[in-house]
């Protein structure tokens, strides 16, 4: 009876014994497990931290890039503004070239219908003379000493006046016909001109302006 009450008390104690091996190696294989689940979560905040660090990384180089092309695009636009205003400043230089053209233009045109009146002028002149002054010879007509003067160049021909004793002011004064009469100048001297009364208007005094000398008047 004693020896099975030993056995008893021998076996319960080894259950306890074994029992708190297990509960060790439990305990030991849990925190292995916690520890295994630690390393796994700071690895994957390891590569969190490194994937945002490279995607910071990548919006910084981007922004930085966005500057340089809205510096660009800022540049670009100060540029076209200039290249605006210079086209600007040449199109009013165009403008005033061609106004200066235009002037020029009519002042050419001008000048064209003078000539033209002028060479209407001397051969009406040429061709009226003769009946005036006869058979006799028309001298030539003087060239003035200055290109612009209004001075006719005084004949000493025959006027076809009837009256030679006729002087009048101005040729507006003279008869209505074409030709050679009497005028006094300023300081009283008289000499013989002819006067264009037909054409033109009348009253017209006819005398010489070379322009650039390559009209032959004789």
């Amino acid at each position: 009876m004693k020896f099975s009450v030993a056995c008893l008390a021998a076996l319960a104690l080894l259950s306890s014994k074994v029992r708190s091996n297990e509960v060790e190696v439990a305990g030991d294989r849990a925190t292995s497990t916690v520890d295994h689940l630690l390393q796994i979560v700071q690895l994957k905040l390891d590569e969190l931290f490194v994937e945002s660090s490279e995607q910071v990384e990548q919006l910084l180089t981007e922004l930085y890039h966005l500057r340089q092309s809205v510096e660009h695009v800022t540049w670009l636009t100060n540029r076209v503004e200039r290249a605006v205003q210079k086209v600007q400043l040449d199109n009013d230089v165009l403008v005033r070239n061609v106004s200066l053209l235009t002037s020029q233009t009519d002042n050419i045109i001008l000048n064209q219908q003078y000539c033209a009146n002028h060479e209407a002028l001397k051969n009406l002149f040429f061709e009226l003379t003769p009946k005036c002054l006869g058979n006799q010879t028309v001298p030539p007509i003087p060239t003035p000493s200055i290109a612009t003067t209004t001075e006719a160049a005084e004949t000493s021909t025959i006027p076809c006046s009837p009256d030679n004793s006729i002087v009048y002011e101005r040729c507006t004064q003279a008869p209505s016909i074409s030709g050679v009469y009497r005028l006094r100048r300023q300081d009283g001297t008289a000499f013989s001109a002819f006067c264009e009364q037909e054409r033109f208007g009348g009253g017209l005094l006819v005398f010489q302006n070379r322009l650039d000398g390559s009209v032959d008047f004789n």
